[in-house]
């Protein structure tokens, strides 16, 4: 099951934690880990300010994201 969003001018998440997150102006969520007020993806790490919502990532939702990540690009 999904957690539900959560815009991060509202709360952000727990130091380490595997997370989903979607850019302004973008669509399509990325798969990461919020590390030192970053949500770091494989490729990137992004300010919180550039994030417009996040949420936390299940193992399975996890894997099944970047696995479509990894197609789309």
């Amino acid at each position: 099951m999904y957690a539900p969003w959560v815009t991060s001018s509202t709360a952000l998440p727990d130091e380490g934690q595997a997370v989903e997150f979607v850019l302004d102006g973008r669509e399509v969520a990325m798969g990461g880990v919020y590390v030192q007020r970053t949500f770091r993806s494989r490729w990137s790490g992004y300010e919180v300010e550039r994030v417009r919502t996040w949420r936390s990532a299940d193992s399975d939702d996890s894997d099944q994201n970047r696995r479509q990540s990894a197609v789309s690009t």
